[in-house]
């Protein structure tokens, strides 16, 4: 038992029903007891403080029930048990579609080069397929990053959120290479023998 923020008191003399606990002379004013000590059952606490005039102040009366360790922990059990069983059904729906959507989920048919959205969550890029994708709700997540699924190459790796200057390189690169390259001509005979000519030409001085 204690008293909070208590007025000017000399001594304060701590209750349960009539008996005293203790009589404090010092703040902080406040007394342990055992509840083993006591019946179990309904008990009155309260404390009388001693004002420096002499008046006498008594605090509000709190009833508390006393009971036994084992009836304790059964209450304790009624109130946990169910609040873990809601918790771990939470927590088992929620893994269950996480799952489902990791699974479940299908390749991109997104073509090279094609412009994209990568959503509140931002987008990494593969370091298998070096392709930008848009960073998933459902990723788990691992050291240095999420373990998040690709979703052109369908490959799972660890990834960090990119950057949009990043995002920005590896959209270019994958133009790029979605871009087809121009063959070089095959030189003709006379364009070899004309070429050979001007590389062993020289200036005389």
């Amino acid at each position: 038992m204690e008293l909070i923020d208590p007025p000017l008191l000399t001594s304060v003399t701590f209750k349960i029903d009539d008996s005293v606990v203790a009589v404090v002379n010092t703040p902080p004013f406040r007394a342990d007891f055992d509840t083993g000590s006591y019946a179990f059952g309904w008990h009155e606490l309260f404390a009388t403080g001693q004002m420096p005039d002499g008046q006498t102040l008594n605090s509000e009366v709190r009833r508390f029930e006393f009971v036994s360790a084992e009836v304790g922990w059964a209450a304790a059990r009624n109130i946990i048990i169910p609040v873990i069983g809601v918790v771990g059904t939470a927590m088992l729906i929620g893994i269950g579609f996480q799952l489902w959507f990791t699974f479940a989920g299908k390749k991109s048919s997104l073509p090279l080069g094609a412009p994209r959205k990568y959503g509140l969550l931002g987008g990494a890029i593969c370091p298998k397929c070096h392709r930008p994708f848009a960073l998933q709700w459902w990723a788990f997540n691992a050291i240095g990053g999420k373990f998040d699924r690709c979703s052109h190459c369908d490959q799972w790796s660890v990834v960090k959120r990119a950057s949009r200057e990043q995002l920005a390189e590896a959209e270019a690169a994958e133009l790029k290479s979605a871009q087809p390259q121009t063959p070089i001509p095959e030189m003709t005979a006379e364009e070899k023998l004309k070429q050979q000519l001007e590389e062993s030409r020289f200036d005389n001085q």
